[in-house]
């Protein structure tokens, strides 16, 4: 991200410190699950998530050495916790713990996303009750055309940023999604209902629901949401997202019949 353009808050969403630590998120929520299954000790996970801290800085050096992201941080988180740190990771392939923190990355800037939508939503309702009297020139073909008022206007925007936001809400439930699958996605470490319970303790759905096709793991209710699996539509742009500066630029024209080519 570029820094002089990146707000500060979406900015810490995706910083390598948040990055971390959403895997270090992953990391604990798999230990507590596995803990209650009796794969991890009790006092190993009372350790990890007493002591385990991110140290990006010591990542990168140990990273100079293996060459590896994730072994770099499961090394280093390791180090902090001491002997128990050797539960860490257990039964764990890279993507689990990459994928699944990059899912609750994503959520939190799609929630963050959703917060400014609502504000700006306010103010557009705001203002087009401010403005419901502010009478000003309608255009079509870049001509006079009968009065409008700039309240109408907002009022429009108002229902263009509430319909996005609706898509926005959707996109963001659906990236809400985890995976610990170990080793090549088999669960041969790790069965599916950990998953789901390591998922619903990170806040996110996960990709079986607790089931295999043909199995009989009862599956847990945050997996049970319909998902819409079909491709999306391709983008084209209508203007929606960059409504305020067109409606400006085109409002801004005052051509006259004798400009238009015939």
């Amino acid at each position: 991200m570029i820094r002089r353009y990146t707000l500060a808050g979406m900015g810490e969403i995706w910083g390598e410190q948040a990055r971390f630590e959403r895997m270090l998120e992953v990391e604990i929520a798999v230990c507590r699950a596995q803990v209650r299954r009796g794969l991890v000790p009790a006092s190993a996970l009372e350790g990890i998530e007493t002591r385990a801290r991110v140290d990006v800085d010591r990542i990168n050096e140990i990273e100079q050495t293996t060459d590896h992201d994730v072994i770099a941080f499961v090394s280093q988180v390791a180090e902090t916790v001491g002997p128990d740190g050797r539960f860490l990771h257990l039964g764990l392939t890279s993507s689990d713990v990459v994928d699944t923190a990059l899912a609750l990355q994503l959520r939190s800037a799609g929630e963050r996303l959703l917060a400014g939508a609502d504000r700006l939503t306010s103010a557009c309702i705001v203002r087009a009750r401010g403005e419901a009297g502010t009478v000003m020139m309608g255009r079509t073909h870049s001509v006079h055309a009968e009065p409008t008022t700039f309240g109408l206007k907002c009022a429009g925007w108002a229902f263009e940023v509430a319909r996005g936001r609706e898509r926005l809400a959707a996109a963001t439930a659906e990236i809400a999604t985890g995976k610990v699958s170990g080793p090549v996605g088999t669960y041969s470490h790790l069965p599916p209902d950990l998953e789901a319970e390591a998922g619903i303790k990170a806040g996110l759905m996960t990709v079986t629901g607790g089931t295999l096709l043909g199995g009989k793991i009862e599956s847990h209710s945050d997996a049970d949401v319909p998902r819409d699996v079909t491709e999306p539509e391709p983008f084209v742009p209508d203007g929606k997202l960059t409504f305020s500066k067109l409606e400006a630029v085109f409002k801004s024209g005052n051509a006259t019949r004798d400009d238009i080519p015939s």
